[in-house]
């Protein structure tokens, strides 16, 4: 959980060193509101044995979705939203055993927990790279 927090806080301080005016900031930044909630809907629902709202449709469409979904949100409060749904992330996961299989995308493989928290890891750093190299 400690790497979770920290890649987070990276990508956040990479955020601010480019600029949260730079319109692709924005949007990325949005990006991951959606995706860090999402992923933070989806464990607290399996911590509670419930099933989770899976998200269906390409990756192209569910991201233009939350992107529409999210027209007026300021930096300010993506990040907000970010810092949420780690605080609960973080709170769910011990909650979730360690062979626990966890939906990630609808049509896609399950993933077990610590695979979960990986893929969630990858997911940013892909985000902090390609944010360095614009």
């Amino acid at each position: 959980m400690d790497k979770l927090e920290k890649v987070v806080s990276e990508y956040i301080k990479l955020c601010e060193e480019i600029g949260f005016d730079e319109k692709l900031v924005l949007k990325d930044i949005k990006h991951i509101d959606f995706w860090l909630t999402y992923y933070a809907n989806t464990l607290s629902s399996v911590s509670k044995s419930e099933k989770p709202t899976i998200v269906k449709g390409t990756y192209k469409a569910i991201n233009e979705q939350a992107q529409k979904e999210r027209l007026g949100m300021t930096a300010k409060d993506a990040i907000k939203k970010v810092n949420i749904a780690i605080n609960r992330i973080k709170k769910c996961f011990d909650y979730i055993s360690v062979d626990e299989m966890i939906p990630y995308k609808y049509g896609s493989r399950l993933y077990s927990r610590d695979e979960y928290l990986d893929t969630i890891i990858t997911h940013i750093n892909m985000h902090i790279k390609y944010l360095k190299k614009q």
